[in-house]
């Protein structure tokens, strides 16, 4: 059994040196470097044989999940040594960070994958879709406004967060909007470790109305501006991003932003709505960051949800990773949702209370929102008694939830 510990002050190269292998192998051997371009937030967590044998990053996460704050975290840097590769490392790690993140009483466990199939065996899903746009700047006419009217752009540093808050808060009002510290948005807004972003904010008497991050990509023989942040209080305000966006058209070939999947049906902010050639316009669907409970027994309480027809169900669940949630769980519901989940003992008999099987993924993903329990038994990735089911699905209704933040 290898130790898995916090990485010492003497280990941190030797950290680096496997995210930037597992990340930047292109960039060539990692050389010892100012650890001014690596990012200060996040604890370094680390699995040790007789040395480092695999590494990751944890981030305090807190989130916005069916009216309340959920405390919850998020793996960040997942790398192993190359020459001890499918060997098992990973997945001890994360079944390692998931006992910290218990030990916490941290409610979920969030990650963005590299391979959606191998963080699904391990007990992830996918909480949300992403929709990639890539459009050239003059068939952003439609989108831009036609001129800055009674406001004015206005290059923004790390000390001007608390302007960018409301206006992020107001527009990312989504299940699973996390609430950034003062680090955050210094470290992941304006200062990312990877590549530093400008941003500016469209200001109407003095009050910030909209901004985006972006950075510009490529070469002299071709230029891409990527939004990697927007935020806007209204239309009119995104319009005058857009029209930001579009007046690069001397130093780039083309824009790319992102958007919630939905926008691409017309849920949400859909820019087929403003282009003026709704067929000039791209956009690529893929998979967003995924997310597991880490505590059966003691999250669905904590999340709670809302009432369901019938207060007594079970439900036996499988885990891959984690076996105290491996088993039967006897749910009590009330008024606001689930009351209690506890883990049931061998000698449990059940013959009478309706049941629902399922893995820990699925039941992440009607928790959080991201599915129903409907859909998930069409699927046949809930089974049992419809009765169970059902009061399942009533305790937790989809949110379209959507975490946006990138680690």
């Amino acid at each position: 059994m290898s130790d898995y510990r916090p990485v010492p002050e003497a280990d941190e190269n030797t950290f680096r040196e496997l995210v930037h292998y597992a990340f930047s192998p292109e960039d060539g051997p990692f050389e010892d470097a100012s650890s001014d371009s690596e990012p200060t937030i996040g604890d370094h967590r680390g699995l040790y044989d007789d040395h480092i044998t695999a590494v990751c990053r944890h981030y305090d996460l807190p989130v916005e999940l069916r009216a309340s704050v959920i405390a919850a975290g998020g793996i960040g840097g997942v790398a192993s040594d190359p020459a001890q590769r499918r060997e098992g490392h990973v997945q001890e790690l994360l079944a390692e960070s998931l006992a910290e993140y218990r030990d916490r009483d941290w409610r979920l466990a969030f990650l963005w994958p590299f391979d959606v199939g191998f963080y699904t065996n391990m007990g992830w899903a996918t909480t949300s879709k992403l929709a990639t746009w890539e459009i050239t700047p003059d068939d952003l006419d439609g989108m831009a406004a036609t001129d800055a009217g009674n406001g004015r752009f206005e290059r923004l540093s790390a000390d001007d967060w608390p302007r960018l808050e409301p206006v992020q808060r107001a527009d990312h009002d989504t299940a699973l909007a996390v609430r950034r510290s003062e680090g955050w948005w210094r470290e992941f807004v304006f200062d990312r470790y990877d590549k530093t972003p400008y941003v500016y904010g469209w200001v109407v008497d003095g009050d910030v109305r909209g901004y985006l991050a972006y950075t510009i990509q490529g070469g002299d023989d071709g230029r891409t501006l990527v939004v990697r942040e927007q935020a806007a209080i209204d239309t009119a305000a995104r319009c005058q991003l857009f029209r930001f966006c579009r007046d690069h058209d001397s130093q780039v070939n083309q824009i790319k932003f992102y958007t919630p999947a939905e926008a691409v049906t017309g849920d949400g902010f859909d820019p087929h709505l403003y282009l003026d050639d709704p067929g000039a316009c791209d956009a690529t669907v893929t998979a967003g960051a995924m997310a597991r409970l880490v505590d059966v027994e003691a999250d669905l309480p904590a999340i709670g949800g809302t009432t369901a027809t019938t207060t007594r169900f079970d439900l036996v669940v499988t885990d891959p990773l984690a076996d105290w949630n491996d088993g039967r769980f006897q749910v009590t519901v009330g008024d606001d949702g689930i009351e209690q989940s506890i883990r049931a003992s061998d000698e449990y008999q059940s013959a009478q209370i309706p049941t629902a099987h399922l893995g820990i993924g699925p039941l992440s993903q009607v928790v959080i929102g991201a599915r129903s329990a409907d859909e998930l038994a069409h699927s046949g990735e809930i089974t049992g008694d419809d009765e169970a089911i059902t009061a399942l699905g009533d305790c937790f209704q989809p949110t379209q939830p959507m975490m946006r933040e990138n680690f």
